[in-house]
C-alpha cells in the first residue's frame, strides 16, 4: 500500500509512468535492508519484482492485483522451501551442479521478472490509447 498506492500515484502524476515505478521499486528494494537482507539479494531480487509490482498497479488501476501477486509470491516460496521459514516442500540442489542451478534460476527469476513488467505495461497502455 505504501509503495504502489499513494506514493506512486503521486510520483506518476509528477514524473511520468517509469520514473515513478523505477523510484518506487528502487526504495522498495532499500526498505528490504531493514531486514538485513543482502544488497545483492535486493536488486536482483527485489528490485525486479517492484517493477512488476509497480507497473502492475499502474495497469490496474487499483492495489488488489499487486497485493495479490505478492502474497502469491511470498507463499509460492515458502511453499517451496525457498525461504529460511520450513514450507512443506524443501529445495534440494547438488553441490556440484549448484552454480548452473543459481545462474538458471536467477536468469530465469529475472525474465520472469521483465516480461511480466512488459506485459503489464503494454496493459496500460492499451487502456490509455483507446
Amino acid at each position: 500500500i505504501g509503495f504502489r498506492g499513494y506514493t506512486l500515484q503521486r510520483l506518476t502524476g509528477k514524473f511520468g509512468v517509469w520514473p515513478a515505478v523505477s523510484l518506487t521499486a528502487l526504495i522498495f528494494g532499500l526498505s528490504h535492508l531493514l531486514y538485513g537482507w543482502e544488497l545483492q539479494t535486493i536488486l536482483l531480487g527485489v528490485v525486479p519484482f517492484g517493477f512488476v509490482w509497480g507497473m502492475s498497479a499502474i495497469a490496474t488501476q487499483g492495489l488488489a492485483i499487486p497485493i495479490g501477486l505478492h502474497a502469491a509470491w511470498n507463499f509460492a516460496g515458502w511453499f517451496a522451501g525457498a525461504r529460511s521459514e520450513v514450507g512443506p516442500l524443501r529445495m534440494i540442489v547438488e553441490e556440484n551442479p549448484a552454480s548452473i542451478a543459481a545462474t538458471v534460476g536467477l536468469a530465469s527469476y529475472l525474465s520472469i521478472c521483465l516480461v511480466t513488467t512488459i506485459v503489464f505495461w503494454i496493459v496500460h497502455r492499451r487502456a490509455h490509447t483507446d
